[in-house]
């Protein structure tokens, strides 16, 4: 499941964070990687057993140039449809979406 999520969340350029269990939250990054098994990481690695939830933000921020503004692309549609049609259980809280642990530690 957790490579699925993160091979979908690098294609759209978005970032993510992780809540674990000992209540640690990650930065806001673009890589959620599996360096090993067992492993993810975000900044840093953990047991991906660790994980509580996973917390993606929909919104691609562009950058184009310094005197161009950012531009924003909305991937909540998509992403919603991937998630639904792959059969991970999720919620969407103020514009995220959470992605709770299954509890197997599994990264299928």
């Amino acid at each position: 499941m957790w490579k699925k999520i993160s091979e979908k969340t690098q294609a759209l350029s978005l970032l993510v964070r992780v809540k674990l269990k000992n209540g640690y939250v990650s930065d806001w990054r673009a890589l959620f990687t599996f360096p090993t098994d067992g492993y993810a990481e975000i900044g840093g690695p953990f047991l991906i057993r660790d994980i509580l939830y996973l917390e993606i933000n929909p919104i691609e921020v562009k950058h184009i140039g310094k005197l161009v503004p950012n531009e924003y692309i909305n991937h909540s549609v998509e992403l919603r449809n991937f998630l639904i049609e792959s059969k991970i259980y999720f919620k969407e809280v103020n514009s995220s979406f959470f992605i709770p642990s299954q509890g197997d530690g599994g990264v299928n």
